[in-house]
């Protein structure tokens, strides 16, 4: 089976391995954020104030590890709000949407509205459908991780180039000890980080439609299905310059795709 070795520098970086991966993964999360929260817009929303309530902890190897296994959720005291414009700039909306929105998960009892902003508390995050939804992700993930394995994706080459974020503050004499707990929540705060660039940054040439967009992508995940499924085609077509033929391409309908999400 293949792998790849690359050089801290190489322009050949198996990309378009990573970008099937990394878009079956970000559908198969929207999938599941459409079914928690009854449709991709109020998902989108809801998850955006979650991340923003906790992105600091990722900023402190201390905070991230302390609010890392499953049962390490943090309390509320540590959530920090977020206002409407700044919900509003980091989804790239208008500050009305943003409000309309946020009023909404206010009334529903999603989210908490305070004069410093808004915080997704912790009673609703431990809630049955949201704990349920955590525990697809994280089997999400893994399948992600399996599926890169099986093709021979060689993640030790992958972290040789991997850059850490300059923000980040890792505290005079800390180290890890090995009794850590399985990291789901450390874990589940970089893929939201993720979900959120992906599908923001993606929508752009949609004119910020998150659902065309979301649709764009599941056509473009079923036509690479069998690429993506088998080795020998996926590293044959990994690499910027090595596009999959037309004739490769798997043909999707218009309920498929919507199976898709």
């Amino acid at each position: 089976m293949p792998h790849v070795k690359i050089p801290p520098t190489s322009p050949a970086a198996p990309c378009r391995i990573i970008v099937r991966a990394s878009t079956d993964f970000l559908l198969r999360g929207l999938a599941e954020g459409i079914i928690t929260f009854d449709n991709l817009r109020r998902a989108i929303f809801i998850n955006a104030v979650v991340l923003a309530n906790v992105a600091h902890l990722n900023r402190s190897a201390t905070q991230a590890w302390r609010y890392a296994g499953e049962a390490d959720i943090p309390p509320d005291c540590e959530r920090r709000p977020i206002n409407t414009h700044s919900l509003a700039v980091s989804l790239g909306v208008s500050a009305e949407t943003a409000r309309r929105h946020v009023n909404r998960l206010v009334a529903e009892g999603l989210c908490v509205k305070s004069p410093a902003g808004v915080i997704v508390p912790t009673a609703v995050l431990l809630s049955e459908r949201i704990r349920r939804s955590d525990e697809v992700h994280w089997r999400s993930f893994l399948r992600m991780i399996g599926d890169l394995r099986k093709i021979g994706f060689d993640f030790k080459a992958m972290a040789s180039q991997a850059a850490f974020r300059p923000d980040l503050i890792v505290e005079p004499g800390w180290a890890l000890t090995g009794n850590e707990a399985l990291p789901k929540r450390l874990v589940a705060r970089i893929v939201l980080v993720f979900y959120l660039q992906a599908i923001v940054g993606a929508s752009i040439p949609f004119r910020s439609d998150w659902l065309a967009c979301a649709v764009f992508a599941a056509i473009m995940s079923a036509n690479s299905e069998k690429i993506t499924q088998d080795p020998r085609a996926a590293w044959q077509y990994a690499y910027a310059d090595t596009p999959p033929p037309d004739e490769l391409r798997h043909g999707i309908s218009i309920s498929e795709a919507a199976h898709r999400l």
